[in-house]
């Protein structure tokens, strides 16, 4: 365990010591403190999971891994669309 030396820790505890309910707001914040720490423990947990979930998905798209767009994308035609045909129609008119 590594130790923590300050020169204003010892002022620090001497005060607490002598402020009343101050035993019972150390045991508040170390509270908040542990739920905060397993919080972040947790999300961390969370993150690598999907981080290692989401590298094993883009490594290996066809091996059937995913069902996801990575499967279809070479099906898609690269023709335009109805809509961008039209749209350069009318481009085409008005410069006339």
């Amino acid at each position: 365990m590594s130790r923590i030396y300050n020169p204003f820790l010892i002022p620090a505890l001497l005060i607490l010591s002598l402020a009343p309910e101050s035993e019972q707001r150390l045991g508040q914040l170390a509270s908040i403190i542990e739920a905060t720490q397993n919080a972040v423990q947790t999300l961390r947990t969370g993150l690598d999971g999907f981080y290692n979930t989401l590298m094993e998905a883009l490594a290996a798209p066809g091996s059937g891994a995913s069902s996801g767009p990575a499967e279809t994308s070479s099906h898609l035609s690269t023709k335009p669309m109805q809509s961008e045909s039209i749209s350069k129609e009318n481009n085409n008119r008005l410069e006339k």
